[in-house]
């Protein structure tokens, strides 16, 4: 999405443009990861399970009057604290349009855009109330929901969203994990489709640099990206020792930006899609002389651009096999271990002779290669 603003979200602009159409959203998520569901998490929402509601009146743990009750509850929470209500339906076609809904507990009009927005003229701080009015969502509240003077207004937040102008607060959000070729054939007769508009997320991507290598890598909801993903490409955590700190700084970044660093469970957050990033490393000292020492006083190890440039042609080359093992050439000989060796082919007589610290971090790579693949011939 080139029009994008700074940190702006494809999926959040997607959505702010489903209400600018009077339409309701249902997400279309289907990864693996769930990622629409774990976006939700981190916001603030009131899930409700539909999958839940259909496993339990199958099974009768639950009569459809204690079910609805609990749906109506949920509502009146979300209103009442402006907050997203997340029906979460899984991969379920829970039946909203029959057997989940009234009018009196869970309205049917609670999937119309229309009338959510319309709270807004009830919200907290004016003289209206929405308990007695004939909006219709007012008909799930009850006298135990109301403050004291028998008054309930939903809470809308103060600043203006810049997309639509309608308020931040109560909002009706659905998500299901059919695919984009089956939703409507599952879903057509259990949610009002014409007030729907589906959203299928698709991911955005990066560029990540290091050193003069670059990859592409694609983004979570919310612009994240896993630090062990940028480690399989460029292999670090095979060079730098210790607790070393990475951060990935965009291209352009003003002077004295420190960059993303990754939080306590290896994430990167909020990266820009369609920016490029470079890796910069911040070394921990006393592993790395702690690691020197264990090598014989000083031994010079390949840099991490070295070993990058290494498992970069591993890679590549492990791509153009139909069969075998990545990293591995056609003859079961690793690539890196080739690689290394034409190096050590390239050195002068006098520096083997010498043993010259790049002959011995050569050497040291040689045979780390031969303990890992083998050795090859």
């Amino acid at each position: 999405m080139p029009w994008l603003k700074v940190h702006e979200r494809g999926l959040l602009v997607a959505i702010e443009r489903a209400y600018r159409m009077g339409k309701t959203v249902l997400l279309i998520d289907n990864t693996e990861e769930h990622i629409v569901d774990t976006f939700y998490v981190y916001q603030a929402a009131l899930v409700l399970e539909a999958k839940s509601l259909v496993l339990d009146a199958a099974r009768g743990v639950k009569s459809i009057d204690e079910i609805l009750e609990g749906c109506r509850m949920q509502l009146v929470n979300s209103m009442r604290y402006g907050q997203t209500l997340y029906i979460r339906l899984a991969d379920s076609a829970c039946d909203f349009k029959g057997m989940f809904s009234s009018p009196d507990r869970f309205p049917l009009e609670v999937f119309d855009r229309r009338h959510v927005s319309g709270l807004q003229e009830y919200r907290e701080g004016t003289a209206n109330n929405l308990w007695g009015s004939s909006h219709p969502l007012a008909a799930a509240l009850r006298e135990t929901d109301l403050v004291q003077g028998g008054i309930f207004q939903p809470r809308f937040g103060h600043k203006e969203r810049e997309a639509d102008g309608s308020l931040a607060g109560f909002e009706v959000v659905v998500c299901t994990q059919f695919g984009t070729a089956e939703f409507e054939q599952f879903l057509h007769e259990s949610l009002p489709f014409e007030l729907i508009q589906p959203i299928k997320s698709l991911p955005s991507s990066v560029q990540i640099k290091y050193n003069h290598y670059k990859n592409s890598f694609e983004l979570g909801i919310g612009g994240t990206l896993a630090w062990g993903q940028v480690d399989d490409m460029f292999a670090l955590s095979f060079v730098f020792k210790g607790n070393f700190g990475v951060r990935l700084l965009e291209a352009g970044a003003e002077p004295g930006q420190v960059g993303v660093e990754r939080d306590a469970h290896g994430i990167f957050h909020r990266l820009r899609g369609g920016a490029t990033y470079t890796v910069t490393i911040e070394e921990d000292e006393a592993a790395e002389a702690e690691a020197r020492g264990q090598q014989g006083g000083g031994t010079t190890r390949l840099s991490a651009a070295d070993l990058a440039a290494t498992q970069m042609a591993s890679l590549k080359m492990s791509k153009k096999l139909t069969k075998g093992v990545p990293g591995r050439s056609d003859d079961g000989s690793s690539q890196t271990s080739k690689l290394l060796r034409d190096e050590l082919r390239n050195l002068s007589a006098d520096e083997i002779k010498e043993g010259s610290e790049r002959f011995r971090a050569l050497r040291e790579a040689s045979d780390f290669q031969d303990v890992v693949f083998g050795g090859g011939s």
